[in-house]
C-alpha cells in the first residue's frame, strides 16, 4: 500500500511538474510574442515615418519645381516683352528716320 501511495505521490508531483513547466513555457511564448508585436510595432512606426518623410520631400520637391517654373517663365515674359518693346522701338525709330529723309529730300528738291 505504501508503495502505491508512493507512487501517486510521484505521479502527481511529476504531473504537477510537468504542468508548470508547460505554464512557464507559454509565458515565454507569450513574452516572446508580445516583443515581436512591439518589435512589429515599433517597425510600423519606423516604416510609417520614412513614409512621411518621403511623401514631404515629394510635396517639397514638387513644390520648389513649381515655383522654378513659374520664376523661369516669368523671366521668359519679361524677356519676351523686353524683346518686343525694343522690336517696336527700332521699328518706329526706322519709320521716323526713314519718313524723316522722305521729308528732307522733298525739302530739298
Amino acid at each position: 500500500m505504501v508503495a502505491v501511495e508512493t507512487l501517486l505521490i510521484f505521479t502527481v508531483m511529476h504531473l504537477e511538474h510537468r504542468a508548470a513547466e508547460e505554464d512557464a513555457e507559454e509565458r515565454r511564448e507569450e513574452r516572446r510574442s508580445a516583443r515581436e508585436i512591439d518589435i512589429s510595432k515599433e517597425e510600423l512606426e519606423v516604416v510609417l515615418e520614412e513614409q512621411s518623410l518621403e511623401k514631404k520631400w515629394a510635396e517639397s520637391f514638387v513644390r520648389n519645381k513649381r515655383e522654378i517654373a513659374k520664376k523661369r517663365t516669368h523671366n521668359q515674359k519679361i524677356k519676351h516683352d523686353d524683346v518686343i518693346f525694343r522690336t517696336e522701338t527700332w521699328l518706329d525709330e526706322r519709320k521716323r528716320s526713314v519718313y524723316g529723309k522722305i521729308s528732307e529730300i522733298r525739302n530739298v528738291s
